[in-house]
């Protein structure tokens, strides 16, 4: 995949509370609806604004916020065949925001307008949560004998190789091995699962193979000096690796690090059936660390290239094949302009390749887990 520069747009606005649209807009309304996944959120949290159009066309829907007596854009997205759409608000700092959501007139087609949605934004720490109090400290009673220890958990279940990721250090011959790359490597892992559980359909996310509840990251030695991987491709290093440590069942995927660079214009590849990710941490500089925020780091190549390993986007949806080109805050966009790192969404719309309906569908993919459990 290919992808310039990051670009980090941050937004943070502190918005007033506007008065209502004029009654000239209700028949408008009535044509489009919307709500907000939770309307008193915490700073910082994701909130979803979802809806549909009367119209069964695709057609461009646009986020605004209310500010002062103006309505400002805040992102423009195409919404599905069935009219759906779904936007992330901004909840970057405490406060009212008021949001509405607008079918822009095209041709023949008018102008619809949702109703506006108002959230109320609350401080991330609890101590000064809108109407928090600490509650009165309780008397002093007699000691109580101490409650018997409770019996230590049992360790997760270990999951099998099949229908698994397996995460692998790759180690070129004449490269010594990294001490602190293991646990950079499964730092950012947690990163991106943390990023899908707030994404999916019942906080799935991609299962890998772990001890005890941790990833396990394997350090493989490979054959050939840093430089010859550095001028071959992805086949090369994906050829080496399966014959110095062949995956524990066909099914099994695969997600390789090498601190390298790659022939191919390409910060990191990925092929699905089964998965194969291959990130060549030297070509774009994204050497995973263990102090990174999603989608900081080496974590936003990695989610990019786990959803192309899901199969996203395949060319039967009808929908491209490969990127995406209509939402510059999609996880696989690749269009004019730069990525939107503010707001990385799988699939918005849900139009494309999750939870769309169409051929390709990733939501059917074996590979996530099967609850919120990251180890089930």
């Amino acid at each position: 995949m290919r992808f310039p520069r990051p670009c980090v747009v941050l937004l943070s606005c502190l918005l007033v509370l506007g008065a209502a649209a004029p009654a000239s807009a209700a028949g408008a309304k009535r044509a489009c609806s919307s709500s907000a996944s939770n309307r008193v959120p915490v700073a910082g949290s994701a909130v979803a604004i979802t809806g549909t159009l009367s119209s069964s066309v695709r057609r461009k829907v646009r986020l605004e916020r209310r500010v002062g007596r103006r309505w400002v854009a805040v992102k423009t997205v195409t919404s599905s065949r069935r009219g759906a759409f779904r936007f992330a608000a901004p909840t970057a700092k405490p406060g009212s925001v008021v949001l509405r959501v607008v079918a822009p007139a095209r041709g023949r087609r008018r102008k619809l307008t949702c109703a506006s949605v108002n959230l109320t934004i609350r401080p991330a720490g609890p101590e000064t949560a809108p109407g928090a109090s600490a509650p009165a400290p309780a008397p002093p009673g007699p000691s109580a004998p101490p409650a018997p220890a409770d019996p230590a958990p049992p360790a997760p279940p270990k999951p099998g190789p099949g229908d698994s990721f397996r995460a692998i250090y790759g180690v070129a011959a004449d490269q010594a091995v990294d001490p602190n790359h293991v646990a950079a490597i499964r730092h950012e892992i947690g990163q991106v699962n943390g990023w899908y559980a707030k994404q999916t359909v019942g906080s799935v996310q991609p299962r890998w193979m772990r001890t005890n509840g941790v990833v396990d990251v394997e350090i493989v030695r490979l054959g050939k000096t840093a430089a010859i991987y550095g001028a071959g491709d992805f086949a090369t290093a994906r050829a080496d690796l399966i014959a110095a440590s062949p995956p524990a069942a066909p099914t099994q995927g695969t997600v390789l690090y090498m601190d390298v660079m790659i022939a191919q214009q390409a910060c990191g590849i990925a092929s699905a059936d089964p998965p194969f990710v291959y990130i060549p941490e030297a070509r774009c500089n994204n050497h995973p660390t263990t102090t990174s925020t999603f989608p900081s780091g080496g974590s936003y190549l990695l989610a990019h290239e786990m959803t192309h390993a899901f199969g996203a986007l395949n060319s039967c949806s009808g929908r491209g094949s490969g990127h995406v080109t209509n939402n510059d805050d999609d996880v696989i966009w690749s269009g004019p302009g730069f990525l939107d790192f503010s707001n990385i969404t799988l699939d918005p719309g849900r139009d494309d390749y999750y939870n769309s309906g169409l051929c390709g569908d990733i939501i059917n993919s074996r590979y996530w887990t099967k609850t919120s459990d990251p180890a089930s």
